[in-house]
């Protein structure tokens, strides 16, 4: 049945419907957590146990930042070798996927400097308010150090995910885009990504250190501490985050293969499989080390850099879940994929503006969240009357997420312009042939053309 559907000419739903959740949750939790607590350590110690049980799921989802890295892997694999496959050549395929990496590096430097929620900075520890951000909190109008684009956001390691991407592709396949078929390329990957874990924790800590000793001995080599931060020292720089990117680019692979559905589902459990196991290993030994429960909590969810123990459980629950999707939604007749596609479209529509969304996500939810705090508490307290006060709390909610829907629903209205999806489609028309079709509303989120 898989060898008569024409696999490669359909649309993803698994991806759309994957980003699409993935930025609602962030847009929620950062609504939650420093929309009204300001930091997850005032929120642990001001909310209930049970209601920490309860939001237990949403707390361990708060740690996939590497999940868009894994999105990036999987679309930019994806998209690449299709074009391959269908005759274009090495450099065709992979030119938009370093043009796009490129740009969405570049990004992020703006979106800290003049976006991104107040946070403490990297090296000095004080509180960093973005251009912004400091006139919605503070009133003030002034311009940020260097410093303030020094913690990274989730681009660069989408970036980076992609230029390695086209990297790795660019030995597999020759200039005209033909390969030979290389059983062990999958595994290859896939050890890559767990090395990457493996190492990856205690060379950012390294790093780190190496890095603050240059920011504070200042000049040149304070300027260099900043791309070295993209790779590693920092809660989402590229060691260990970059294991996920490598996860999608096989999860990608083994999807373009022949009988590709039973391959997807062998894939995903053994992957989980030797990753809850790995979790356990080193869950053991950081019990082993700390023994104390809250030391263990604060290790786990309470990181500068994510602990091994957790990325392997978060790579454990994320496989069953791509893997599961892929066959959900990807395998079935024509009209059944029209209709899971037509379901799906409310949540789809949010993965085509992710990149928007997460630009606009601590300019907004600072705004309401200074908004609520001066109505009902004081926004400049370490815990004031509106982080206990539920009423206010849930119509704080309420409105944060009827915003974020309407903006969304409308911006779709519009196709999506004045978007930074826009822009980027635009920066790479530049250097591209053909237009890209990543905003095409009918084809892309209805599936006209399908």
């Amino acid at each position: 049945m898989q060898k008569s559907l024409n696999l490669s000419s359909r649309r993803l739903i698994t991806i759309d419907v994957m980003k699409g959740y993935a930025i609602i949750g962030l847009l929620v939790l950062h609504a939650l957590i420093y929309g009204i607590w300001h930091t997850a350590e005032t929120a642990l110690s001001i909310l209930p146990v049970w209601l920490l049980v309860f939001l237990a799921p949403l707390i361990i989802v708060a740690t996939w930042g590497g999940g868009f890295a894994l999105l990036s892997g999987f679309v930019n694999t994806f998209n690449a070798v299709n074009k391959m496959s269908k005759g274009v050549s090495r450099k065709m395929a992979l030119q938009p996927i370093i043009i796009n990496s490129i740009i969405i590096i570049l990004l992020d430097p703006i979106r800290c400097y003049f976006f991104v929620v107040p946070w403490n900075r990297l090296f000095t520890g004080e509180m960093g308010y973005s251009l912004f951000l400091d006139l919605i909190v503070n009133g003030n109008f002034q311009w940020p150090p260097f410093e303030q684009i020094m913690s990274p956001g989730a681009l660069p390691v989408i970036g980076i995910a992609g230029l390695l991407c086209a990297l790795v592709l660019s030995f597999v396949y020759d200039k005209n885009g033909k390969t030979k078929e290389n059983k062990m390329l999958v595994p290859l990957i896939l050890l890559i990504a767990f090395i990457i874990v493996l190492f990856g924790e205690p060379l950012s800590h390294a790093m780190y250190a190496l890095e603050k000793e240059m920011f504070f001995r200042g000049g040149f080599l304070k300027i260099l501490a900043y791309p070295l931060v993209l790779l590693g020292g920092d809660i989402l720089s590229f060691l260990p985050n970059g294991a996920y990117a490598f996860l999608g680019m096989a999860f990608a692979l083994i999807y373009k293969k022949e009988s590709s559905k039973d391959l997807v589902k062998r894939y995903g459990r053994y992957i989980s499989l030797l990753s809850f196991v790995l979790f356990l290993i080193f869950l053991f030994v950081m019990i082993k080390q700390l023994g104390d429960t809250q030391a263990i909590i604060n290790e786990l969810f309470g990181y500068r850099i994510q602990p091994r123990a957790l990325t392997f459980f978060n790579i454990s629950i994320i496989s069953l879940i791509l893997s599961a999707l892929l066959r959900y939604y990807e395998y079935d007749e024509q009209d059944l994929y029209i209709k899971k596609a037509n379901k799906t479209v409310w949540v789809r529509r949010w993965g085509m503006l992710t990149l928007s969304l997460y630009m606009l996500d601590g300019l907004v939810n600072t705004f309401f969240s200074k908004l609520f705090h001066t109505w009902f508490g004081d926004y400049f307290l370490e815990v004031d009357a509106f982080m206990t006060n539920v009423p206010a709390i849930l119509l704080y909610s309420f409105i944060v997420i009827l915003f974020w829907f309407t903006l969304v629903w409308a911006w779709e209205k519009i196709s999506f312009k004045g978007s930074m999806e826009s822009l980027v489609v635009w920066v790479g028309g530049l250097f591209r042939k053909n237009k890209s079709q990543r905003l095409n509303v009918q084809k892309n989120l209805y599936m006209e053309d399908h």
